[in-house]
């Protein structure tokens, strides 16, 4: 597979969860093949595929707050601004592009995903 189809499967993630609706997160990480080939997921590349299909954003931003865990990444817009954190830690970002917030998020995301993939 390559770089750009990689992108795309990871940044097209909480779509195809909800399409598939019998497939993990591990199990959608797994597929993309970004687990054997990290290096194909960068800022810079998950931004712009989210650029291209904005309506991605929405779908991450309702992932995050689908989420039912007591510790983990999470992505929510705050006024004007966009928040990418970590609960329970209080760590945070704060973004004023809610692409730049939304891949920042997306790449904690997979990080931890990927933990459970191996």
């Amino acid at each position: 597979m390559n770089d750009s189809a990689i992108v795309a499967a990871v940044a097209r993630m909480p779509v195809d969860f909800k399409e598939q609706g019998t497939l993990s997160a591990v199990e959608l990480i797994r597929r993309s093949g970004v687990v054997e080939n990290p290096q194909a997921l960068s800022s810079a590349a998950v931004r712009s595929c989210l650029v291209e299909e904005p309506a991605l954003v929405d779908a991450w931003e309702a992932w995050s707050q689908d989420k039912r865990t007591s510790t983990g990444w999470y992505f929510a817009p705050d006024g004007s601004r966009y928040v990418v954190g970590f609960y329970p830690s209080q760590e945070e970002s704060t973004f004023n592009d809610p692409f730049e917030a939304c891949s920042a998020f997306i790449l904690h995301e997979v990080q931890e995903l990927m933990g459970y993939a191996r």
